[in-house]
C-alpha cells in the first residue's frame, strides 16, 4: 500500500517529473528526498503514488491542450510548404485527424484488379492454387518461363 500524501505533495511531484522530462531522481531531488540506499525505490513508489498518478495524467492534459494552438500553427505551415511531400503529407495528417477519408468499413472499396494480355498470354489473373504433384510443378515452372521469354524485349 502506498505511503499517503497530500494532494498538494502529490502535485509537486507530478509536475517536477514533468518538468525534468520524467526523470524520477531529479523529480525527487527537488522536491527534498535524500539520495540514498533506497532512493530509486522511494522514487518509484512516489511514482506509483496513485494521487501522483492522477495529477501526472491531468497536467498531461493540461500541457498538450496548450501545446494545441502551436501545433495547429505549424500543420497550416506546412500546408504552404514549398516541397509538395511535405504539403502532402501534412493535408493527409488533417484529414486523418477529421476522420476524413478513413473510413473503417473498407467492404465498399472493390479491389483494384489488373490484367495484362499479351498475344495469348493473360498476365495479372489471380494465382493459380499450389500444385499437389511434380508434374504440375514442372508445368507451372514452364507456364512462369513462357511468360519470361514473352516479356523479354532485349
Amino acid at each position: 500500500m502506498p505511503a499517503p500524501i497530500s494532494d498538494e505533495h502529490a502535485l509537486a511531484f507530478a509536475r517536477a517529473l514533468i518538468r525534468h522530462g520524467g526523470n524520477r531522481a531529479m523529480a525527487a531531488r527537488d522536491m527534498g528526498y535524500p539520495e540514498g540506499k533506497n532512493a530509486k525505490n522511494r522514487h518509484m513508489a512516489m511514482v506509483r503514488n496513485p494521487k501522483v498518478q492522477q495529477h501526472l495524467q491531468a497536467e498531461i492534459h493540461n500541457q498538450l491542450q496548450a501545446l494545441t494552438p502551436k501545433a495547429l500553427a505549424t500543420l497550416e505551415a506546412l500546408l504552404s510548404n514549398k516541397s509538395a511531400c511535405v504539403r502532402l503529407d501534412a493535408a493527409k495528417d488533417v484529414l486523418n485527424r477529421n476522420a476524413i477519408g478513413t473510413g473503417e468499413d473498407k467492404s465498399n472499396t472493390p479491389p483494384l484488379l489488373i490484367s495484362i494480355q499479351i498475344g495469348d498470354k493473360t498476365l495479372g489473373d489471380p494465382p493459380p492454387k499450389p500444385p499437389k504433384t511434380s508434374d504440375a510443378v514442372a508445368t507451372t515452372i514452364s507456364e512462369h518461363a513462357d511468360i519470361e521469354r514473352t516479356l523479354d524485349l532485349d
